[in-house]
Parts: C-alpha cells; sequence; structure tokens
C-alpha cells in the first residue's frame, strides 16, 4: 500500500516538480548571465565607437596634417607651433572613457627624441615594438591590450587603439594611440555579483572584476575563427561548473572583444535546490511510511483480536470481550459477531429446554 499510494506518486509527482523548477531556474540564471554580458558588450560599443569618431576626426583635420608636416628651424619652434593645438587636451576632458592619448610623429618633426605633451617621437625604440610595425603597415586602425607599469612597478593591462593617421602633404603618416580607461569601465559595468572577463583577440584580459586576474588568459576557450561567437549555459571556469554567456564584439575591423560573465553561485544556488528537494521528498516519505506503519499496527492489532473472539466462537467459547470499539468496518463485524453470539446461545437454551421437556415427558410414561 505505501508504495502503491505513497512512494511512486511522490516520486514521479516530485521528479516531474523538480525537473521542471530545475529547467526554469537553469534558464533564469543563463538569461542573467545573457543580460549581463551584453550589457558589458553595449558598454564596450559605446565606448568604441566613440573613439573610432575621434580617429575619424583626426584623421581628416587639416589643422593638424599641416602641424605635421610643417619643417621647423629647431624644436623650440616646434614646440611653440604644438602647444597652440588644443583638439587633444579637449578630447580628454571631455570624455571619461580615455586614460590617456598619445600621437607618435616623425622625430624630425618635433626636433627632439623626448616626448612633448601629446606629442612622441618615433624613435629607434618605438619602431621595435609589434604595436608600432603593425600601425605602420596598416593603412587604417586595430585594438590591442598592452601592459602599462605603473607606480611602484604594479602593471596595468589596458585595452589600446591604434590608429594610421595620413599626413598627405609629405606622404608620411603619424600613428595614434588612445588608451581605454579601466575604471570608466568599472563604473559603468556593475558586477552583481558577476564575475566578468574582458579581452580582445587572443591577447590576455585587460577587464576583469578580479584585478588579480588582468594580465591572464582568457579563461575560456572560443572559437576564434568564427565570425561571432556566442555561448550561453553551463561551462566549467576554473574547475567549477557554473553558469556563464560569452558574447563577441566585432570592432568593424579584424579585431573581436570577447565578453564572459558568469553567476558563480549558480550551480550552488542549483544544489541547494537539489538539496531541497531531496530534503522534502524524502520527509514526506518518512512520514508518510511511519503513519502508515502505525496505522497498519493498529489495523493489524484489531484483526487478531476479531480473529481470537471468532476462535472462541468457533470452540464454543462465547464468553467474548467487548475489546474492539470505534466506528469503522471492524467494529461492525465484531458488533455482528456478538449478535451472532447471542443468537447461538439464544438457540443453544431453546434446545436444551426442548432437551428437558422431552425428558420429562419421557420419565412421565415410564412411570405410567
Amino acid at each position: 500500500m505505501f508504495i502503491c499510494t505513497i512512494l511512486i506518486p511522490v516520486l514521479l509527482i516530485g521528479g516531474i516538480i523538480y525537473f521542471y523548477s530545475y529547467q526554469q531556474i537553469t534558464q533564469n540564471y543563463e538569461h542573467l548571465s545573457e543580460s549581463k554580458a551584453m550589457q558589458v558588450r553595449s558598454v564596450l560599443v559605446a565606448t568604441t565607437l566613440y573613439l573610432n569618431n575621434i580617429y575619424e576626426s583626426l584623421s581628416i583635420d587639416n589643422t593638424l596634417s599641416n602641424l605635421l608636416a610643417t619643417d621647423y628651424k629647431d624644436s623650440k619652434e616646434a614646440l611653440n607651433a604644438l602647444s597652440s593645438y588644443s583638439k587633444f587636451n579637449e578630447i580628454l576632458v571631455n570624455n571619461a572613457a580615455l586614460a590617456g592619448l598619445k600621437l607618435y610623429i616623425d622625430q624630425n618633426t618635433l626636433k627632439q627624441d623626448t616626448n612633448y605633451s601629446y606629442f612622441y617621437p618615433i624613435t629607434e625604440s618605438v619602431k621595435q615594438k609589434s604595436w608600432y610595425t603593425k600601425a605602420a603597415s596598416t593603412k587604417g586602425s586595430f585594438w590591442k591590450t598592452y601592459v602599462r607599469t605603473g607606480k611602484n612597478n604594479i602593471q596595468y593591462w589596458e585595452l589600446n587603439y591604434y590608429c594610421h593617421i595620413p599626413i598627405p602633404q609629405t606622404g608620411s603618416y603619424a600613428v595614434l594611440v588612445m588608451t581605454v580607461s579601466n575604471n570608466y569601465l568599472r563604473s559603468l559595468i556593475n558586477d552583481d555579483n558577476y564575475d566578468i572577463y574582458v579581452s580582445v583577440n587572443s591577447d590576455p584580459v585587460f577587464f576583469s572584476t578580479d584585478r588579480n586576474y588582468s594580465g591572464n588568459s582568457f579563461p575560456y576557450e572560443v572559437e576564434s575563427y568564427l565570425p561571432y561567437y556566442s555561448k550561453t549555459g553551463e561551462i566549467k571556469l576554473f574547475g567549477n561548473e557554473t553558469i556563464a554567456s560569452i558574447q563577441t564584439l566585432n570592432m568593424g575591423t579584424s579585431d573581436k572583444i570577447y565578453v564572459l560573465a558568469a553567476y558563480e553561485e549558480s550551480i550552488t544556488h542549483i544544489h541547494q535546490l537539489e538539496a531541497a528537494f531531496i530534503l522534502a521528498g524524502g520527509f514526506a516519505l518518512i512520514i508518510s511510511f511511519l503513519l502508515i506503519t502505525l496505522y497498519a499496527g493498529y489495523f493489524t492489532a484489531r484483526i487478531k483480536t476479531l480473529r481470537l473472539a471468532m476462535q472462541k466462537v468457533a470452540r464454543n467459547d462465547y464468553e467474548i470481550v467487548n475489546s474492539i470499539q470505534g466506528d469503522d468496518e471492524l467494529t461492525a463485524t465484531f458488533q455482528d459477531l456478538k449478535a451472532m453470539v447471542t443468537k447461538l446461545k439464544q438457540t443453544e437454551a431453546q434446545i436444551y429446554e426442548s432437551k428437558m421437556k422431552e425428558q420429562i415427558l419421557s420419565n412421565h410414561r415410564m412411570i405410567c
């Protein structure tokens, strides 16, 4: 009775409820992770678009081109002329997304091998850098993660935008380097207990809610050959299962930014749900089993009492005790047994009385 009426229904209904709840909670975490990744992606879209607008405006700025195309007599004249160009300062003041702005120009234009304000000479050491080699050969722009060493030799990994700016008057070029502010990104991206990792191409992570992780490789292997990579669901992150979403931002160039948003506690919460279901189901089964066991013991004891009474009647022992009380079928059966015993007693009494009368009559005949 317990298996058919309690165990099977509880397991069946509980399994259906658990499966449905598990699916719903998992889908909710997936939706939240995807929304978080898309939010970070939107912040990066707005930031990168603004930097691209700056690049386009500077690449067609005739004032800047004329300044860079002029052959100055000495460094003093060059610095005086370049100091009159205030657009760089305006850009930095009006845009919190920029942490820095540098324009690398021909060393002969600057007439010195040290930087001045936002202008940096293209020295031999600069020419050896990989980003400059790419910028020199690329007639456009690209994104790359670059490490900057600050005070106390602390390294900061930042997203840089490298732009090739032609100078038509001389047929040469300059390289504009704009650095995205991680503090600006952090102010717009509320982690909400999410672990967020952002990198460009196969470069190290330049933004992470875990500041110590910046500079490490992207924590999940993506198929970079795909034009757009997107995945949401359960993944293994640092050896632990979690629910995360990975989204791609195409930069309008060959570069891609990858965003990973993971809710570390998601699997823990799901396991807690599993434990709650198991405890609730086990509690329901145990209580049901105990109640059925107690009732079965009580019912069995009453049946035994009824059987003992019936066995006494079968042995012509009609002295049965009214030991079954209640208002159920067993009580009714016991009352029927008592009624039957009463009738049997009456029948036996009548038979005995008849026999006595016959014996008296027989004795009377013998005397006569």
